[in-house]
């Protein structure tokens, strides 16, 4: 078995660290990147997995009588929806703030908890490895790795040590990226279940209850079923959510796009995915949901893509016309009036019109605000 650290040996396959942290003498026959890859797999038994080093140090901080997962996940859930409750009657009973409003400091504060574990995981490697060591049942390789961990600390140039924290760090990443992405989507479902259990709606969630649907929410209301999606951001669970609704139900695709959380912009969103549902709509008669989303990003989405496609078609339009465009079946009727007379021998052009088109009847037509999303489920 190879050795991350062994001062009282020569051999490179004993003293890993020491022979990757030398930079200088990188063979050119791949031995440096076996050696780095297997100390990146060492790192990763010590570092992820539901028995390592980041879930021990967050159940030790969180609460000391906590013995269990199952507990402190129980405890970590009421916590959360006891502060949404409170949030909530904060902005907006007490202090009259709107829905947007609410989504975002809900976002923000709970985002800025898992960033907070996040940092007491990345925080005092070294004393935190020794207590990690001591009071979790190691296989007797891991408790060797994680002994040869510490004694790099203790003993190793300042070169091994930084080298050592740089790998540490890549592992760490690496699990708390995907934490953090799935942490980030339950809380984005919670603040949104929040949200409509204060408006006394029927709602049920995958969560615990039976659905007959694979969205995240379910709400039933006098004018039938209404399905919803929750998303932290709209990127890479967009394509799959148009499969997860019901087939007889109202469905909406809810976004934290616009809060300050959410890295997508505007320019981030699947618009060929948008502009094909709204064909889809217009052409074939295709049920798309709505896309709900904070109310400045709501307003930028139909501000831009009505500005496109009224620049794209003023060219073949008298004023008077233009003046009149009131997105609805009226300009799906105008465009292809246009496409079949002064397009109709420019067939890409045609194309980007009717794309530009849709995305400007979506952006009308299918988007609302948490305001309006929540008018129309009353």
């Amino acid at each position: 078995m190879s050795a991350l650290y062994n001062p009282n040996s020569n051999l490179d396959e004993e003293n890993l660290i020491a022979f990757l942290a030398n930079g200088s003498k990188i063979p050119s026959d791949g031995k440096y990147i076996d050696a780095y890859n297997e100390v990146f797999e060492i790192l990763k038994t010590i570092f992820q997995g539901a028995s390592g080093y980041p879930n021990f140090i967050k159940r030790r901080n969180v609460v000391s009588e906590v013995t269990t997962k199952a507990k402190l996940d129980k405890l970590t859930k009421k916590a959360v929806i006891e502060y949404l409750s409170a949030l909530y009657d904060d902005l907006v009973i007490d202090k009259k703030k709107n829905y947007s409003d609410y989504v975002e400091q809900a976002s923000l504060d709970l985002y800025s908890a898992v960033l907070g574990q996040e940092r007491v995981v990345l925080s005092h490697i070294e004393s935190n490895l020794q207590d990690f060591k001591n009071n979790v049942s190691l296989d007797p390789e891991r408790q060797k790795y994680a002994e040869q961990l510490i004694s790099i600390f203790q003993h190793g140039t300042l070169t091994e040590k930084a080298f050592l924290y740089t790998m540490i760090g890549k592992v760490l990443e690496g699990s708390l990226s995907q934490a953090r992405k799935s942490i980030g989507g339950n809380l984005a479902e919670k603040i949104i279940h929040t949200l409509l259990d204060k408006q006394q709606f029927n709602v049920k969630s995958q969560d615990g209850s039976e659905t007959a649907t694979n969205t995240d929410l379910v709400v039933i209301t006098d004018q039938g079923k209404h399905c919803i999606a929750v998303q932290l951001s709209t990127n890479d669970r967009m394509r799959l959510s148009t499969d997860e609704y019901g087939k007889d139900s109202t469905n909406y695709l809810v976004s934290l796009n616009g809060c300050t959380v959410s890295k997508k912009s505007l320019t981030d969103i699947s618009l060929q995915r948008m502009s094909t549902w709204m064909r889809e709509s217009v052409e074939y008669g295709k049920v798309i949901p709505f896309y709900v989303g904070r109310d400045i990003f709501i307003e930028q989405v139909r501000n831009t893509f009505k500005k496109k496609f009224l620049e794209e078609i003023e060219p073949y339009l008298t004023v008077e016309t233009l003046k009149h465009i009131n997105f609805s079946q009226e300009t799906i009727e105008l465009v292809e009036h246009v496409s079949s007379g002064g397009l109709k021998d420019n067939p890409v052009k045609i194309e980007q019109l009717k794309t530009s088109m849709y995305l400007a009847l979506w952006a009308t037509q299918c988007t609302l605000s948490f305001e309006d999303f929540v008018a129309r489920l009353s």
